[in-house]
């Protein structure tokens, strides 16, 4: 699959840095190296994946909260899930209820679940969940890295 990656900044089109004189050109650029026959150009916004350290912050909480609790982390985490990331999806010709997982997740979207996770473990648990730039956080991190 061919793709062509662009920028728009301030009303131009970038790319490599450079402003295109119009994404047409590039387009019909790219269109020539391709063989006969029908494609769909799609045009989507680029989003970023869960970053690692929004992953091992995650790991992290769950840590504490198996420390806390005696409850298993992974177990944690699958009851996060169901409980933050169920969705309605059609499975082979019905319409089924799904527990997604957190690996295909947007920074943006994780950032929301763990925000979830976190005040849900505070009301419900009462167990503080300190984020990195809390002034305790490199205390917290300390003690439960242990527990990974």
């Amino acid at each position: 699959m061919k793709s062509i990656n662009f920028t728009k900044r301030n009303g131009k089109i970038c790319s490599n840095g450079y402003v295109l004189g119009s994404l047409f050109s590039e387009v019909e650029r790219v269109a020539k190296t391709i063989p006969n026959g029908d494609y769909e150009l799609i045009i989507r916004k680029k989003v970023k994946n869960r970053s690692l350290s929004q992953n091992a912050l995650m790991w992290l909480w769950y840590a504490c909260v198996e420390n806390e609790t005696g409850q298993n982390k992974d177990d944690v985490h699958a009851y996060y899930c169901k409980r933050f990331l169920t969705r309605d999806a059609e499975v082979f010709g019905k319409i089924e209820t799904v527990i997604g997982g957190t690996r295909n997740l947007t920074t943006v979207e994780f950032k929301h679940f763990l925000d979830r996770v976190q005040a849900d473990v505070q009301s419900e648990l009462g167990i503080e969940l300190p984020n990195p730039e809390d002034l305790r956080f490199e205390e917290f991190r300390e003690f439960y890295k242990h527990y990974l």
